[in-house]
């Protein structure tokens, strides 16, 4: 009787990992070690998956999802409109749209209440930063959501941030240049329009502004009375022509600080005479000068000269 001497088996399980939609895919398959060749043994292979986990950075750099990170912006031009919240609701509603159309998901959604004309907007500029951190898209309804400046557009695209709009998803960036023109074109008619129409009610006698019964008693998105915000424009607009003020008075003191050096006892009304034979303008661009300009100006000028 003959005995043959046979080598041990030994288990061995392999899992191919694959890319997913959902995150990854893999297949765990148990073979067997029979002789130096490998062959399948046990139950058939099992699918199994790894969720992608990206939000709570428990999935490995190489196998995060591909899946894009979508901020969503939603932006209306006037205080009832925000109450109302129509015309969010259908801007809400198209970029939800756009989201499940390009298979991302929506990290964020930021809500302003502010005019296109305005690109000074805190939400948008939180907007546009977290989609370049996150490496993201912002997404909106329409391009003039997101601003109606085309050097606002312009210098967006420019920056890198990728833009999605639910009514042209598969616009293309000169595409997007096109609509911003477009866009601001559109912000300067409607501009002229809203001034044609004040003139016009203004014509017929009607109340404007703050002159409106009632107008003075509401208040804005954010609780502020229209006495306070009356105040705060009064003051920013003082404020403004100030510095302009000072930036023309500059510009004119480099022009005459030669001729008033050149004549330390000349009079106001010499002084004046030189400026207008030396065509030099005023602070208000007129040609004559005054007394009273002249000395405005001197006293600018021994201030900056002591």
């Amino acid at each position: 009787m003959r005995t043959e001497r046979i080598a041990p088996r030994s288990r061995a399980r392999f899992r191919l990992i694959a890319p997913h939609s959902e995150g990854m895919v893999g297949v765990a398959v148990p073979m067997d070690h029979v002789g130096g060749v490998l062959v399948t043994a046990g139950p058939p292979p099992r699918l199994y998956r790894l969720l992608h986990g990206r939000a709570r950075g428990d999935t490995p750099g190489d196998m995060k999802s591909t899946q894009p990170q979508v901020v969503a912006y939603l932006r209306v031009s006037t205080t009832e409109q925000a109450k109302s919240g129509l015309g969010i609701e259908a801007q809400r509603a198209a970029v939800e749209r756009l989201t499940a159309d390009i298979g991302g998901r929506i990290v964020r959604e930021i809500v302003e209440q502010g005019s296109g004309a305005d690109d000074d907007r805190p939400g948008l500029t939180e907007a546009l930063e977290l989609a370049e951190r996150l490496r993201g898209v912002v997404a909106v309804a329409r391009l003039d959501r997101l601003s109606r400046d085309l050097a606002k557009v312009a210098e967006t695209l420019k920056a890198g941030v990728q833009i999605r709009c639910a009514d042209s998803p598969n616009a293309s960036t000169l595409e997007l240049h096109l609509r911003a023109t477009i866009a601001q074109e559109e912000r300067r008619l409607i501009s002229e329009r809203t001034k044609q129409a004040l003139r016009a009610k203004s014509a017929r006698g009607e109340p404007l502004g703050f002159a409106r019964k009632g107008a003075r008693s509401c208040r804005t998105h954010d609780g502020r009375s229209m006495e306070a915000v009356l105040r705060e424009g009064q003051l920013r607009g003082a404020q403004a022509n100030a510095i302009r003020g000072e930036e023309r008075r500059a510009l004119v003191l480099r022009e005459a600080a030669p001729i008033i050096e050149a004549n330390p006892g000349a009079s106001l009304r010499a002084l004046a005479a030189l400026f207008k034979e030396a065509r030099i303008l005023t602070v208000r661009g007129a040609s004559t000068w005054t007394p009273a300009g002249v000395s405005k100006l001197l006293d600018t000028w021994r201030r900056r000269s002591a």
